[in-house]
């Protein structure tokens, strides 16, 4: 008997509450399409942003060569044997170090830091004037620092995806499509020659250690050895410079964004929709149920009449 009645209950409880919700759907519906409409505004005043992205595959390279020598060669045997993979593409894109190369771009910190909006008609950027002078590339104010640029352009603007087997996805965020295209292209080639500068002066550093370490041998044993060390190292050397890319293999080039990547109006509109609709049933609810000294105002009235 228990059960039936407390089911009961239940049913009377949804009864009204349907009762209740029917009423009021015209308020329901009116307050949700103001939602609406004003989470599509609301989305009219968050700046464009549009985003290019290159595919690539880093190429594994290794630094020192595993080649045997006799004991007793101490820590030139160590040096030779030792086998690292040097290919620090991710770890060179979000370094600070790096990040000072296209810092002292001329145009690069400015569209940056100083970007107001951007104008699709004629894709022209407009700049903050207040702080930025972009005809003669001068800041009127102090110039940004290195440390807050560089956690600018990592929160705001570069972001990267690890794939498998070595693949990476680089991408750009940026007000203007012609921005986010130019960076993408031009970090693909800093980086580049900053690992292959990086590389090429540690390798022309052991071929001339090995050089040396030839020269002071007497054992035809090592000598040899070097000799094939040597000979491996300069083969490096040549290779390093006989491709366009040098630790990395691109897959999917940069590309001209064609429409916006942020923000989604249609999702902060229908966002909007769903936060109206609960909002009004709650406030319904909240004048009926959880306010019952609320019965005889006038507001209470309006709400619940047919």
């Amino acid at each position: 008997m228990k059960e039936n009645h407390s089911e009961d209950i239940h049913s009377v409880n949804f009864y009204l509450l349907m009762k209740i919700i029917s009423k009021n759907a015209r308020f329901i519906v009116l307050f949700s399409i103001v939602s609406l409409i004003l989470g599509f505004s609301v989305s009219l005043f968050i700046q464009n942003t549009y985003q290019s992205s290159s595919l690539i595959k880093l190429k594994i390279l290794p630094k020192k060569d595993g080649i045997s020598l006799p004991q007793g060669t101490g820590l030139l045997s160590g040096f030779l044997n030792s086998n690292q993979e040097s290919n620090n593409f991710k770890h060179i894109l979000v370094s600070r170090d790096f990040f000072h190369e296209i810092y002292k771009e001329p145009s690069f910190l400015g569209q940056l830091e100083a970007i107001e909006d951007y104008d699709p008609s004629n894709g022209r950027l407009i700049y903050k004037e207040s702080i930025y002078d972009s005809e003669k590339s001068e800041w009127l104010l102090e110039k940004p620092s290195l440390l807050d640029s560089h956690r600018n352009f990592l929160e705001n603007h570069l972001f990267y995806e690890a794939q498998e087997d070595n693949f990476l996805e680089v991408s750009i965020k940026h007000a203007s499509p012609y921005v986010a295209e130019s960076w993408m292209n031009l970090i693909l080639t800093k980086v580049d020659q900053y690992q292959r500068k990086k590389d090429k002066k540690q390798l022309l550093t052991s071929i001339a250690f090995l050089k040396e370490e030839y020269s002071k041998s007497s054992f035809s044993e090592i000598r040899n050895s070097l000799t094939s060390v040597i000979g491996k190292k300069y083969e490096d050397l040549a290779l390093m410079n006989s491709s366009d890319y040098y630790s990395f293999e691109i897959i999917d080039s940069p590309f001209f964004p064609i429409s916006i990547h942020s923000p989604n109006r249609v999702l902060f509109s229908i966002l909007g929709l769903f936060l109206g609709f609960f909002l009004s049933i709650f406030f319904i609810l909240f004048l009926v149920v959880i306010r019952p000294e609320n019965h005889e105002s006038t507001t209470f009235k309006f709400i619940v009449s047919k």
